[in-house]
């Protein structure tokens, strides 16, 4: 008579010994992960910032005077075209686009006294919400940067 062939198969234990694995090492990479993401949205808004402060003393040698909004730069609507980085206009600001949910890492807004000030904030209902270290990024007319903390 013939052997039976012995099944061959994982057991539960080396099945779950791999799971383990797996669940440690997720625990390990997302923290991870999530931090190069909030790094990469505070990279956008400071490039967003910088063009848009060139864009207003471009703006300031054609007219003499600063733009008083981020506007679409059109006749209707004057002020400095910010249709890049992925920003968007919503009610009034601008914000940063998303997977299509509709929220967004920062929010830009412009104050024009005494020159102008551009600050990101980071949009509450968004990803960057949990971001506390550097939830608010400012530029000015003098070049002065701030932060939040030292995310400059």
């Amino acid at each position: 008579m013939k052997r039976l062939k012995a099944l061959q198969g994982f057991t539960l234990v080396e099945l779950m010994a791999v799971v383990a694995i797996i669940g440690i090492l997720a625990a390990v990479v997302y923290p991870s992960y999530t931090k190069y993401v909030t790094k990469t949205n505070r990279l956008g808004a400071k490039m967003a910032l910088a063009e848009l402060a060139q864009l207003q003393e471009e703006y300031f040698i054609a007219n003499k005077v600063y733009a008083t909004s981020l506007g679409e730069g059109t006749d209707e609507e004057p002020g400095l075209k910010i249709e890049y980085y992925g920003f968007e206009k919503h009610r009034g600001t601008f914000h940063s686009k998303d997977n299509g949910d509709k929220k967004g890492y920062y929010k830009i807004t412009m104050t024009n006294v005494n020159g102008f000030t551009i600050t990101a904030t980071a949009d509450s209902d968004g990803i960057q919400d949990d971001d506390i270290d550097c939830a608010e990024f400012r530029i000015n007319a003098i070049g002065n940067r701030t932060a939040t903390s030292d995310c400059w």
